[in-house]
């Protein structure tokens, strides 16, 4: 895998389809994650060149986390000059859609289009769930791996979840979580003028379906497709549906 220095770190990220005629598609993912949570026929998307990223502290980006949203977005933005490129289709879930909102708002020229995963204006934690990753990290996995999915998934899905979001350093993971309480864009959403696609889980707890249904009110070219049978974790839950609203969406 391809990488490129960020503050000293080496930061990962998959590549595919470089010298493609398409802008290309850039996805970021969201807490305790990796790239490899976006589905393998979205990251091998034909006509465009597509990079997924492992976030600082998350899979083979095993360096130090990022504590700031403000972090976060400099390394976005350091990523998106390593690549060189004019513009990009940006795409994140969760922490990755406050990330790509983010950048996008900051850097509009660079976005000719955006798609928001499981996402919100704003992306509170609960209190008690912050609290609860500083004094009993087995607890709070549990509880977010409990939360994160949606009515249809197994057991051994979600525990195969748990044990990936336990090798996730548990100070990287507070700082992903504070990072995401850290954000609001509600009063900026009307700046959003590129096309917008938003994806959303019917059965969503922790990015509630009208969260959703506020940035499609607050962006003025979004579009809404809610999921159902769905939580949080759309790109793994949905896999099909998720490349193939993305791959309608970007298509010429």
């Amino acid at each position: 895998m391809p990488t490129f220095d960020f503050e000293g770190h080496p930061v990962y990220y998959a590549a595919h389809g470089a010298g493609a005629a398409g802008a290309p598609l850039l996805l970021i993912h969201g807490v305790g994650g990796g790239y490899l949570h976006w589905p393998p026929h979205l990251r091998r998307l034909t006509g465009r060149p597509v990079y997924a990223i492992d976030l600082p502290g998350h899979g083979r980006s095993r360096g130090p986390g990022l504590a700031t949203l403000a972090d976060f977005t400099r390394l976005i933005d350091g990523w998106a000059d390593s690549l060189g490129f004019e513009a990009c289709v940006l795409a994140g879930h969760s922490l990755g859609s406050a990330l790509a909102l983010s950048w996008a708002l900051e850097q509009p020229a660079r976005v000719a289009a955006l798609v928001l995963v499981g996402a919100g204006p704003r992306l509170r934690v609960n209190t008690a769930l912050l609290d609860l990753l500083q004094s009993d990290f087995a607890a709070a996995t549990a509880r977010i791996a409990h939360l994160s999915y949606g009515p249809t998934v197994s057991a051994d899905q979600r525990e195969v979840y748990l044990r990936h979001l336990r090798t996730v350093d548990p100070t990287v993971l507070y700082n992903a979580f504070a990072a995401c309480n850290e954000f609001d864009a509600t009063a900026r959403l009307a700046e959003v003028t590129m096309p917008t696609l938003i994806l959303a889980g019917a059965n969503d707890r922790m990015t509630p379906p009208a969260l959703a249904s506020e940035l499609q009110a607050g962006i003025p070219s979004a579009t809404l497709r809610i999921l159902p049978n769905t939580g949080h974790m759309i790109p793994i839950e949905q896999p099909q549906a998720t490349r193939d609203a993305i791959a309608a969406f970007v298509a010429p």
